[in-house]
């Protein structure tokens, strides 16, 4: 049978009588408090038994201090005379218990209380919410930047959808958390200043939980729906992270063992991060990544091509070079096709097309807005008069459910583009020269879902 356990616990580092109520009831189930460590909390086995938990802040102490210092050793003996025995304590937050029934409670001013949870706040939490919370906007609005550019690159990208939701999750985790203090303490001050009476903390454990849940997930579907090479890329920045993050606690509890000042460490550790972060940066051209994780297929990958030239033009089977950019999440698929004879030759012309398939509606509107609207946009800065665009043509040709072909001004551009709509499918095909009817059914026929 053990004797200690650990806890990985994600409290609001303000909730005082969250934490004191947890620790209470491990109290009743045979486990007390005796050590914690980063987000660990470790637990000795008791006699099951009742116990008062008292947690209180000073503003003197720091997760960087080698030792207790000379402020928590005179709180530990103030607190020894009234019967309170220190169970652990993090940084600002010190943990006492008391074994008596009714025991005189450490804390007796409401205000002075608030005020100390506040310094504690701003020394340590409060910068930290905040720095996340501006990393959390920056990836956000390089997200939506992103969205505004490309619509189709975002829906085609799950890491880039992945990067937009782990950014929401960070903004909505650090928004709570920074919003709940503070609509507390104003609460708080109105209570202590009007009776002198200390409100509840509430915290946002389950919330907290619920988000890194979710961030898992994302994370382990992501991983398993990405390609091969994206994968390792991917598993390559987390481990890349995680090492950075390993070296840094190194540093600090490497100086904490030396017994090195609170501030002289505390500004080593981020001197440290900041190093290492560069020279992780610095050295990743020379660990030939583009070797371990390859972006294109090897060249003697056989590609086929859904439609070729040869299924349209009475002209002999040829042998053509076929390249393929493909990208696809689980909202959009993007396969671009560049088909060209060899040798080139002009009776057997060369096309291109861009095969867009989803199941999602939604996707399916963006995806086409998109396409409808880029050149519009882009022959709107060069002359309104002569404007380039797609419109409406009969679709029965390519037995589609709508057909958009490549218009300058009035007239069909010669040679242009078309867009062909099918039920979870859209072609932007250029066939490299102006089709006729009969074409166009070949074509459908080998494009169509």
């Amino acid at each position: 049978m053990k004797n200690i356990k650990r806890r990985f616990l994600q409290f609001s580092f303000y909730d005082r009588t969250g934490i004191e109520r947890y620790l209470e009831k491990q109290a009743l189930k045979g486990w007390r408090l005796c050590k914690i460590k980063g987000p660990v909390w470790y637990f000795e086995r008791i006699e099951p038994q009742r116990l008062h938990f008292a947690v209180t802040y000073l503003p003197a102490a720091s997760t960087y201090d080698p030792e207790p210092t000379e402020a928590q050793r005179q709180l530990e003996a103030f607190c020894m005379h009234a019967g309170w025995q220190q169970a652990a304590y993090n940084g600002e937050m010190q943990i006492f218990y008391h074994a008596g029934e009714n025991p005189v409670p450490i804390e007796t001013d409401a205000l002075m209380e608030i005020e100390n949870i506040h310094r504690a706040m701003k020394k340590s939490y409060l910068p930290s919410m905040f720095l996340l919370m501006f990393v959390g906007v920056m990836q956000m609005a390089m997200f939506i930047s992103d969205w505004i550019k490309s619509p189709i690159r975002v829906l085609t990208e799950t890491a880039t959808q992945f990067r937009g939701l782990m950014a929401l999750i960070l903004l909505l985790i650090t928004s709570v958390e920074i919003g709940g203090y503070f609509l507390w303490r104003r609460r708080a001050i109105k209570s202590a200043e009007r009776d002198g009476s200390f409100i509840k903390t509430r915290g946002h454990q389950r919330f907290q939980w619920t988000m890194l849940f979710f961030a898992i997930a994302l994370l382990i579907f992501m991983l398993t729906t990405l390609e091969s090479s994206a994968t390792g890329l991917m598993v390559f920045a987390i481990l890349y992270v995680l090492l950075i993050f390993a070296l840094v606690q190194g540093v600090t509890a490497y100086l904490k063992k030396k017994k090195v000042s609170g501030e002289v460490n505390k500004t080593l550790t981020i001197m440290a991060a900041v190093i290492l972060s560069m020279v992780m940066i610095g050295i990743l051209p020379f660990l030939g990544l583009s070797s371990i994780f390859p972006d294109r297929k090897p060249e003697n990958t056989q590609v086929e091509a859904p439609l070729l030239p040869s299924d349209y033009f009475d002209v002999e089977p040829t042998e053509y070079d076929i390249d393929l950019n493909a990208a696809h999440s689980p909202l959009l698929k993007r396969s671009t096709y560049y088909v060209s004879p060899v040798p080139i030759s002009c009776e057997s012309p060369g096309v291109v097309y861009v095969i867009y398939d989803t199941k999602f509606d939604w996707a399916y509107d963006i995806c086409l807005n998109q396409l409808l609207t880029d050149r519009q946009e882009r022959s709107d800065q060069i002359d309104r008069a002569h404007m380039e665009s797609y419109r409406l043509i009969d679709a029965q040709d390519f037995a589609a459910q709508s057909v958009y072909c490549q218009y300058w001004g009035e007239q069909p551009v010669v040679n242009g583009a078309y867009i062909v709509c099918y039920e979870d499918r859209i072609v932007l095909l250029r066939a490299g020269t102006e089709l006729t009817g009969a074409q166009m059914k070949l074509i459908g026929e080998k494009i169509k879902p």
